[in-house]
């Protein structure tokens, strides 16, 4: 009664209202705790990892395009260069094929005038055996020694030919001495005379 007396018995109440009010507030707060170092902290933790792989998978997927564009730079250079070669290769290819054709050109013509000029010499050599065989056949002597008729004058292809028969008392010299010779036995044969 003193208590009620002074008014210290509903201070008393408060007090173990707020003591079991503290009592249940530290029993939450061990819950709380206890959830926090039992499911939050883990949960943060893996979290945390996750993102460091996250921020690591970045990191390497961003350098791995830089890396790849770098790789594709590289190899389109070498490409670009590869592509320059093979542009001089043809250019000098084509150079090569025009230098060869002027050669060709250059080469069939000069034929060309070689084959005029032996025509033109072959004309001249047999010209010069015939007047030498005509020559010869004029300055024989009566003995029939030399005496020679020219059946035939032939053109083939390649060359001109004479075919001459000779005859007389004597055994005639054969065409190959005759055209071997040429003005020489026939200047023989006007000394014997």
């Amino acid at each position: 009664m003193i208590e009620e007396a002074a008014g210290t018995s509903m201070f008393e109440e408060k007090k173990d209202k707020a003591i079991k009010t503290m009592a249940k507030k530290e029993k939450k707060l061990e819950e709380i705790l206890s959830l926090l170092n039992e499911e939050i902290t883990p949960k943060l933790d893996r979290l945390r990892e996750e993102k460091r792989v996250f921020l690591e998978f970045q990191k390497t997927s961003s350098e791995l395009e830089r890396l790849s564009k770098l790789v594709i730079a590289y190899e389109w250079l070498l490409d670009h260069a590869k592509v320059e070669k093979a542009k001089e290769a043809v250019v000098r290819g084509e150079e090569r094929r025009k230098e060869a054709v002027a050669a060709r050109a250059r080469m069939e013509g000069e034929i060309s005038k070689m084959e005029k000029e032996m025509g033109r010499i072959e004309k001249q050599r047999d010209a010069v055996r015939i007047t030498s065989l005509f020559q010869l056949y004029l300055r024989a002597d009566g003995t029939g020694l030399l005496v020679g008729t020219c059946e035939r004058w032939k053109s083939s292809s390649s060359r001109e030919a004479i075919e001459c028969d000779r005859y007389g008392d004597h055994k005639a010299q054969d065409s190959s001495r005759w055209e071997d010779e040429g003005d020489q036995g026939g200047r023989e044969q006007d000394q014997r005379a």
